[in-house]
């Protein structure tokens, strides 16, 4: 089997291409590569609670147009800023429609936000210091059966589970 050495063609005409100041690659996207109605397009998803994703369907490019427009363009950049408010408040609009008693369906709503928006519901959520030591106060001492019936005595819950036809007393 032969040993390959040197370059790879894709290398050399890649430093060809290079050294003749040629650009290799795919161009850059422009907003002028995209429809000449982008904004209304982006707008009217973001009015119907469509965001990142939608525009790059819509407009017809993906992730790495996205970003090179967001880095190269200020008119993009600020459209695409206020198409994400609006897409925000749209999914707002449908929590507070449902407070009011609108059809909707509160647990995918509350997921949407959490995942679209980071919004927190503030549920299973630990307060303090996050590096602070948990302490759980846990009493692992053996009762007696008597003991066990007088704890549950003293909080007013039935003692039958110990098959006593009555309460007993201790």
């Amino acid at each position: 089997m032969a040993r390959k050495t040197g370059q790879s063609v894709r290398a050399k005409v890649r430093k060809e291409a290079l050294e003749g100041g040629a650009r290799t690659g795919r161009p850059r996207t422009k907003v002028e590569d995209l429809p000449k109605n982008w904004k209304q397009i982006m707008r009217a998803e973001a009015m119907g609670g469509g965001g990142t994703t939608a525009f790059m369907v819509k407009l017809k490019i993906g992730h790495t147009a996205l970003q090179t427009l967001l880095e190269a363009s200020d008119e993009f950049r600020h459209t695409y800023e206020e198409c994400l408010l609006e897409q925000q408040y749209w999914w707002e609009m449908k929590g507070r429609d449902m407070a009011d008693g609108a059809q909707g369906n509160a647990t995918v709503w509350s997921l949407n936000m959490t995942n679209r928006f980071n919004w927190k519901s503030g549920r299973n959520e630990v307060v303090g210091d996050r590096n602070a030591p948990i302490h759980h106060n846990v009493n692992n001492s053996t009762m007696t059966k008597e003991e066990i019936i007088a704890e549950l005595q003293a909080r007013g819950l039935p003692t039958t589970i110990f098959g006593d036809d009555e309460n007993i007393e201790p």
